[in-house]
């Protein structure tokens, strides 16, 4: 059994060789995914080196085709009047918005946390587990923060 930390250096060398002596990096999926916390244990990031971007697959954070798209233990989702759908994606200490066929991050930082209230990408969520939508506001159980947050969609807030 090897240590998250070995293995985060053992990505880091390997995407590194690759991308220095290629121009981009293959890493096995599940080293990779052990390294940036996708296993047990504490979360740990793999730097990507300067120049190096993502070609096949797509980052957490950017917006993907809805029908390819695979959640991180969703628990719960609302849809508004618009046909907007919000999914509480519990894993990802996220909320996710479905949109004219695009899945994106709408409310959180993907880093587990609390860091009180503001900007819907710029707080940190721990745990969301369910979801309602009411006169124009995103209810969200936050459930790890011990709190339920409010989200006014028009302002973000």
């Amino acid at each position: 059994m090897f240590s998250i930390r070995w293995l985060t250096r053992a990505a880091e060398r390997l995407l590194k060789s690759s991308a220095m002596s290629h121009g981009f990096a293959l890493v096995p999926l599940s080293l990779l995914l052990t390294a940036c916390g996708g296993g047990t244990g504490p979360s740990t990031q793999v730097e990507r080196p300067p120049g190096v971007k993502v070609v096949l697959g797509t980052p957490p954070d950017a917006p993907a085709p809805a029908l390819t798209f695979r959640f991180n233990y969703p628990q719960d989702a609302v849809e508004t009047e618009d046909g907007t759908i919000y999914v509480a994606e519990t894993q990802s200490h996220v909320v996710r918005r479905i949109r004219d066929g695009l899945v994106e991050v709408y409310a959180g930082t993907l880093q587990p946390g609390f860091n009180g209230d503001g900007d819907r990408r710029a707080t940190q969520l721990r745990f969301p587990t369910a979801i309602t939508h009411r006169a124009g506001e995103l209810v969200v159980a936050d459930a790890s923060n011990f709190v339920v947050r409010s989200i006014n969609v028009a302002t973000g807030r």
